[in-house]
Formats: C-alpha cells, structure tokens, sequence
C-alpha cells in the first residue's frame, strides 16, 4: 500500500447538529489525499442541513440520507466513497462526535501498512473532562482494553482497507453491536492494531446532566451487553430495547450465530482474546440462512 494512499472518511450522522462543523472542518483540514463522505440516517434537527452547508463548501465530497441506524448510515457513507471517482484504498469511520489530531491521516497509512493488519483504530479520549476523575478512568480502561484483549469500539475510528470491508461484506444489518461483529469479521483476514494517536469525543450530553460516577456504571453496563452478545445469551435487538429504553428496533434482530460455545468463556484454559480468536466467526456454512442475512445483508 502506498504511503500517500488516498483515505475516504465515512461519517453517519444522526442529530449531529452541535458538533458537526467542529468535527467535519477538523477532519478536512488535517488531512493531505483525504475525502469526507457523511450520511444523515433519520436526525430530526438541523444536521441535513449543516450536511448541505459543507457540501457546498467542498469540505464533503458527498453527503446522502439513509433510513434510522448507525449500520445502514455507515454502509451507506462508505458506498458513496467507494463508487465516487475517488476511488479510496483506505476508509476511515469517523463518529460525528470524535475529532481527529493533526496527523491522523498519515498515522492510519502508516498502521495500514504493516503486515497481516487488517484493521485500524485510534487510542480514545473524552474532551473536556479534566475535572471528572470517573471519566478520566474510564478512557483509561478503554485503552487498556484495547492493549489487552484488542477489542476497541466504533467511537475509536475504525480504518480498513477497500478490500477488507468488501469482503466482509460491510457493517452487519442489526440494531447494535455492529462495530463489534464488523471488528470479529476482520479478524478472520488480519490483525488488530492502534495507531498510537489519540482522538477526542466530547461527552456532550453526560456533562450537560453533571453525570460524574455514574459514567462507571455506564461502563459496566455496556460491558455486560458485550459479553452476554458475544456468548449468545441475548440478541442485538434485545440489547437495543434495553439500552434505548424499549424503543423499537430498528432492524431484523440477530442472535450472533458465530459463538456456539458459551461455556469456554467461562473456562479458566481461555484467556478472553483466545475465545474470541478460537470461537469468533466460523463458516459461514456453519449459519442458518437467516441469520447470514441479518448478520451481513447491508445497502
């Protein structure tokens, strides 16, 4: 790969309105050989228009609208880079809340480069959070999770190759945990690495509500739904209902079919990076048809 491969930026959107321009200007001007795509999936603000604003601006090469959730939103910005003239090697996923540092984009280059890696990420860390020591350990977790088990998430922008993400046939088409099964999915072809750059996601509404400890127990909670996903013990669209309050779902549900052994999780003889290597995704001739659909299907 060339290091002055191009790089397209995927941003979905979704009530973005207050940090958009923040984090769509920083992106644009950061970056050498790099395109910003961004979707709106379903926001009910201003963001489409922001959206339009950029665009006209040329700080976004293509914006476009998709139904409600992050997967279809995703997808939909990574099909406008890679059917735009442009033509990418490399795609960066960028939440519409993360700002990126100078020199991001040749730190994804230079990641993507070494061999056997099929999958980038960025170290994490909330913005403005000097004074609150409850989340200041908990990006100090995150990054430690990421050391330990390689288990980073989609707030951390992800970076892939054009061909990694068409093999694996783009974000799974399910509620939640989309990052997680399109992270055990790369895994099949590479390795996971971090870049060693820190990128920022300010924590908007949790410091608007004085949220202080509580943010561990946050924490907690999403580990848990973590866990119980990836040995089976819940569906992606149950863990949506709960975490979003019994909202309806907002695609076909799927129970991750890849693990089939909920009992080596629990075994001492497995560390939690060895169960996901020795039980992450098998053939997909080990599926039922539904579930390859709801697992893979994307726009």
């Amino acid at each position: 790969m060339s290091p002055k491969c191009r790089i397209a930026i995927a941003i979905p959107c979704h009530n973005s309105e207050r940090e958009l321009h923040q984090v769509v200007s920083r992106a644009f001007d950061y970056a050498v050989d790099v395109k910003l795509f961004a979707v709106d999936s379903g926001s009910t603000d201003s963001t489409w228009d922001i959206l339009e604003e950029l665009h006209r601006e040329g700080k976004l090469a293509g914006i476009a609208r998709c139904e409600l959730g992050r997967s279809n939103a995703l997808n939909a910005a990574a099909a406008l880079a890679l059917e735009s003239e442009w033509s990418p090697e490399l795609i960066m996923f960028l939440h519409s809340d993360t700002l990126v540092p100078r020199g991001y984009d040749q730190a994804a280059r230079t990641i993507m480069q070494r061999p056997g890696v099929a999958l980038g990420h960025f170290r994490f860390q909330w913005e403005g959070v000097e004074n609150n020591p409850a989340m200041q350990f908990n990006q100090w977790y995150v990054n430690q999770r990421c050391s330990w088990v390689k288990l980073p998430w989609g707030d951390q922008a992800f970076v892939v190759a054009r061909k990694t993400f068409e093999s694996v046939g783009g974000f799974p088409a399910i509620p939640i945990m989309e990052d997680t099964a399109f992270l055990l999915a790369c895994e099949k072809l590479g390795t996971t690495e971090c870049t060693g750059l820190t990128i920022s996601t300010r924590p908007a509404k949790l410091l608007e509500a004085g949220v202080h400890w509580g943010c561990l127990r946050q924490m907690v909670r999403n580990h848990v739904f973590t866990v119980c996903w990836l040995i089976g013990f819940v569906t992606s669209t149950q863990i949506y209902s709960r975490y979003y309050k019994g909202r309806a779902s907002l695609v076909g549900q799927a129970r991750p079919p890849y693990v089939r052994y909920p009992g080596a999780f629990w075994s001492a003889s497995y560390g939690f990076k060895d169960f996901r290597m020795r039980f992450g995704f098998h053939d997909f001739a080990c599926m039922p048809v539904e579930d390859k659909a709801a697992l893979l299907s994307c726009l």
